[in-house]
């Protein structure tokens, strides 16, 4: 599987590695489940380039392109999910090889702080930072921060056909790629309301039982985490155990995303855009070429495009512009213009056949 050259969200506010996760325990006719999600960043940005050990980023579009599919995303989410809380691990360090992540994280807080979307909690924890050398004590600090927040949405339990609590909100978790980081954090949450989940099902009277039921949760969540790696980054997770296997995945990955996934990105471009062309030539050539000439040799468009004189047909165009209740102040009409009538604008062009687009004056209200 291809990692996406492009993160974040579309314009639909989708995001790039979406992952809902719900974890159930049934016992005869009593269930149990609790849900959290992860996702991108719901901005648009990219990591272009070899990535060696780097995170640099690249935003693609300006800020207010940006809002309306962030605005979207969050839309989306409230109305799937109920109440939500971010918890963004990304770190915010401006100097070294997480100055991409700081300045993310800063323009994800931006778009948040500036959104209609107040009522969202949004936590920030430097998961790097407070958790360096595997330290996962200082987990503790975030379990501090988003307590209330846990208590408050609750989590799904039925006895039969009756339905005693219910969930109301999600965690949504992001990192940079959602995958290593927020797998950690996710476990961490997900073992708060295991507790939660064994005390309702009274199966805590027995230590034995208690720390079979996390053996085997770890496990699973491990589990998942891999897989999840996998379909997004093509290797499982680093999980912080094992330093020759967590070498060896992040090799594998660095491979795959800069040498090994470009004919497989390459099937997705001519599937979505019907071409492969994704450079600088790309817009360049749609705009003059038909979609059959799209497949050809990045040198023969090239050189197509230099030439376009020797086969495209040029036409003058008058382009006239009109502005509405710019600088009007009190008055309905522009001073200047205030004896004009609108129609004069709208309605000369069959007056002027030798013109595609043909309004002769510019009137401002």
């Amino acid at each position: 599987m291809s990692r996406f050259n492009v993160r974040g969200t579309n314009d639909d506010g989708h995001v790039a590695n979406f992952v809902e996760t719900e974890q159930v325990i049934y016992i005869d006719n009593e269930v149990t489940s609790y849900v959290q999600t992860r996702g991108s960043v719901p901005l648009f940005w990219e990591q272009p380039g070899v990535q060696v050990g780097s995170h640099k980023v690249k935003i693609s579009r300006g800020f207010e392109t940006s809002a309306p599919a962030f605005d979207r995303h969050l839309d989306m989410i409230k109305k799937r999910y109920g109440q939500q809380i971010i918890v963004n691990l990304l770190g915010s360090s401006l100097i070294g090889s997480k100055e991409g992540e700081a300045m993310l994280s800063q323009l994800f807080q931006t778009h948040h702080n500036m959104s209609e979307h107040k009522d969202v909690p949004h936590i920030l924890f430097d998961y790097h930072q407070e958790c360096r050398g595997g330290n996962m004590k200082n987990l503790s600090k975030l379990k501090a921060k988003v307590e209330k927040y846990l208590e408050s949405f609750s989590l799904f339990y039925a006895v039969g056909n009756t339905v005693i609590l219910e969930q109301t909100g999600t965690i949504r978790t992001n990192c940079l790629d959602c995958l290593d980081r927020t797998n950690c954090v996710q476990t961490f949450f997900a073992l708060e309301m295991l507790a939660k989940q064994m005390g309702l099902l009274k199966l805590m009277e027995k230590q034995q039982m208690v720390s079979r039921f996390e053996e085997v949760f770890r496990q699973m969540w491990i589990n998942n985490g891999n897989e999840v790696s996998k379909i997004y980054a093509g290797t499982g997770a680093i999980q912080g155990s094992s330093k020759l296997m967590d070498g060896a995945r992040s090799a594998a990955r660095t491979i795959q995303n800069n040498l090994l996934d470009s004919n497989k990105q390459e099937a997705i471009d001519i599937l979505l855009l019907g071409s492969t062309l994704n450079t600088e030539l790309a817009d360049r050539a749609r705009l003059l070429l038909p979609s059959n000439m799209l497949h050809a040799a990045p040198n023969l468009l090239r050189e197509m495009c230099k030439r376009y004189n020797e086969y495209v047909n040029t036409m003058n165009l008058r382009v006239s512009i009109g502005t509405y209740n710019v600088n009007g102040g009190r008055h309905f009409r522009s001073v200047v213009y205030k004896d004009v009538s609108l129609a004069d604008w709208l309605f000369d062009g069959p007056n002027r056949s030798s013109c595609k687009y043909l309004p002769s004056k510019n009137t401002e209200l």
